[in-house]
């Protein structure tokens, strides 16, 4: 049986050498992501839970019949002239075949152009939703289109029978292709919009926009911005006397969002991929509760940000597709496993088999009710509506 084994061992080492590389040797991977900057925060967690996927699989075999995988890391300083710089680098020094991106789009949508030049596959972790059907052949996402959770919570306003609502969204391109999407998906749904304000991202006085707002009585708020933002937001909405439900996106499974803003943050209704339960316990899932114990194990707490799942899915996701290629140093190939792998991850399944490079196909619905965030409950929601 020892032969046997020794045999077949050596037949992979063989296959693999043929390709070009030896069992052993290291596979390398890009990836790009805040370490400084307005977005460090998120990006510590987004490097923590990919650092965790590259250790388990690592310690499980690796990939390709015994490679280790290795990042290439560089620090996009939450700046798009940066994060072109950085990827540039990857793709013309480090020479590598495949990117992992950030949470920051409009980072992936301006380094795009040089991973599609290149034919580099390039797997970005934000949810805005520009920088994906737009004809990109190597550019994939490895999270939710902000899309999907759009049309979600817009389907829960419909639910809750919200006839009104006033729409508050940034300046960002994150917040302006929220905005694109909110009044795409409310066209035919009779809810009438009331008012429309736009701020400057990174804003942190609101007091004029809830004016407008809730000039003309709204029966809720659309709200689309960073998750920081939104904290600021909602104790100067509450404290303007709105007691009304406020929709938004992933920013509002923030853990920190009821932590900073208090029972202000209560009523909010959102659409996310994940959310970040107060215990290991409230997991959504056994294959969440198992990644947040091997998270908490290796660092000591919770994530804060959702970006330490979606740095894990693409770790993970980046090693299906490497697993699934007829030959990694062939990037048609690679990218032609990107069009034909499944992978099951955090997020839920994707498949990139439209080639839209979306491989996600729904989102989940939450709300944010006496400090905890649960599932949407309609009835939930309506009685602390009534109660305000």
């Amino acid at each position: 049986m020892k032969k046997y084994v020794l045999f077949l061992l050596a037949i992979v080492i063989l296959a693999a050498t043929a390709i070009g590389y030896a069992a052993d040797e290291k596979y390398y991977i890009g990836m790009y992501l805040s370490q400084t900057g307005g977005s460090a925060g998120v990006g510590d967690n987004q490097l923590k839970g990919a650092q965790l996927a590259v250790k388990e699989i690592n310690e499980n075999g690796g990939i390709l019949g015994g490679r280790p995988i290795e990042l290439i890391l560089y620090d996009d300083a939450s700046s798009t002239e940066t994060a072109v710089k950085v990827v540039t680098r990857l793709v013309e020094e480090d020479k590598v075949d495949i990117i992992l991106g950030g949470n920051l789009s409009p980072n992936i949508l301006a380094s795009s152009p040089v991973t599609e030049a290149a034919h580099v596959l390039h797997i970005g972790a934000g949810t805005g939703s520009s920088w994906t059907n737009i004809g990109a052949k190597y550019l994939f996402r490895g999270t939710a289109n902000g899309n999907l959770p759009t049309k979600t919570f817009i389907e829960m306003m419909q639910d809750m029978g919200e006839k009104t609502t006033a729409i508050i969204c940034s300046d960002s391109e994150y917040g302006q292709s929220g905005h694109t999407n909110v009044m795409k998906y409310l066209e035919g749904t009779g809810i009438e919009i009331v008012a429309d304000v736009t701020y400057a991202a990174g804003d942190a006085d609101y007091t004029g926009h809830i004016a407008q707002l809730l000039k003309n009585d709204p029966d809720c708020i659309t709200q689309y911005g960073d998750s920081k933002e939104l904290v600021v937001f909602m104790k100067q909405l509450r404290q303007a006397g709105f007691d009304g439900i406020v929709y938004t996106v992933e920013g509002g499974g923030d853990r920190q969002l009821s932590e900073l803003a208090g029972h202000a943050a209560d009523g909010i209704a959102f659409s996310s991929p994940y959310v970040i339960p107060e215990t290991i316990e409230e997991a959504a899932s056994p294959e969440e509760a198992a990644f947040l114990q091997k998270y908490v194990d290796a660092y000591g707490e919770m994530p804060i940000s959702d970006c330490a799942y979606r740095g894990y899915d693409q770790v993970y996701l980046a090693a299906a597709i490497l697993n699934n290629s007829a030959d990694v140093t062939d990037r048609e190939a690679n990218r032609a496993s990107a069009l034909t792998v499944g992978y099951d991850g955090l997020a839920g399944h994707f498949d990139f088999s439209d080639e839209s490079g979306d491989g996600l196909a729904g989102a989940n619905k939450y709300m944010l009710i006496d400090l905890k965030v649960m599932g949407y409950d309609k009835d939930v929601l309506t009685e602390w509506k009534d109660n305000q």
